[in-house]
């Protein structure tokens, strides 16, 4: 995790990167997806302690963390680009060459892995939804 300490024009720089490679809008739909109040996403953001909630999830979604925190490169990673979904590394091997060849192919296929990434995180984001609508229902049902 990083070990940098960030300004806070950095951090607000980072978070705004992230905002937009995690395809949200608003600060708030990040902090709705890490689970945090307002308040406590804007704490976090003020001692910098958001970065490293930042670079976990950006591994798990395939994002450059050197981009996130820099602004240099792209916001997306080639290797692996379906791990969660393909468990077999011939397979992984070839989709990572046709991306880096740079051919049609290679933007067509890129195109589709952002389209069902995208896809899943939003099924990600209604699981979440649902899960705190349930524990909400549940919790009423016991006071009542």
């Amino acid at each position: 995790m990083s070990r940098k300490k960030y300004t806070k024009t950095e951090i607000n720089l980072i978070v705004s990167r992230v905002v937009a490679s995690f395809g949200f809008k608003k600060e708030r739909e990040l902090a709705d997806f890490f689970e945090e109040s307002p308040q406590s996403f804007s704490n976090k953001k003020n001692t910098g302690t958001i970065i490293n909630l930042i670079e976990k999830e950006a591994y798990k979604q395939n994002l450059n963390v050197h981009y996130l925190l820099t602004g240099e490169n792209t916001p997306t990673i080639a290797e692996p680009i379906a791990p969660y979904f393909i468990n077999d590394s011939s397979l992984n091997k070839r989709i990572n060459e046709i991306l880096a060849s740079g051919s049609p192919y290679a933007d067509l296929l890129k195109s589709e892995a952002m389209k069902l990434h995208a896809d899943m995180k939003q099924d990600l984001k209604m699981k979440k939804l649902l899960a705190k609508l349930e524990e909400k229902t549940k919790r009423k049902s016991n006071c009542a």
